[in-house]
């Protein structure tokens, strides 16, 4: 069994792409809200969070795959996800700051 990973699907060679060659093809999209709040669950253990009305529109303007705020999720529960509100950011927004509003 072998496996094939790629960001770039365009770039692979046609041959690879044939049928027999590829038998199953996932698409692994960005980060929703509903897939944000499943990793806030899983990695911080909170249904509800005062910071999720904030966070809810981000995804559609950020693109942050699970695997990065399963990242970022895994840092701020060492440093203190429940701690005062005006202290946190969440993974998404901190995403938003770093890519600046003209991409937005």
């Amino acid at each position: 069994m072998r496996q094939l990973m790629t960001n770039h699907r365009d770039h692979l060679d046609p041959a690879l792409l044939r049928p027999g060659r590829m038998d199953l093809h996932i698409h692994m999209s960005y980060c929703s809200f509903g897939g944000f709040k499943t990793l806030a669950s899983n990695y911080l253990g909170t249904q509800d969070h005062p910071l999720f009305e904030e966070v809810e529109e981000l995804p559609k303007v950020v693109q942050a795959t699970p695997a990065e705020i399963a990242g970022k999720l895994m840092k701020t529960k060492v440093s203190g996800f429940h701690t005062s509100r005006s202290n946190q950011v969440s993974p998404l927004q901190e995403r938003r700051n770093s890519i600046g509003h003209a991409q937005l």
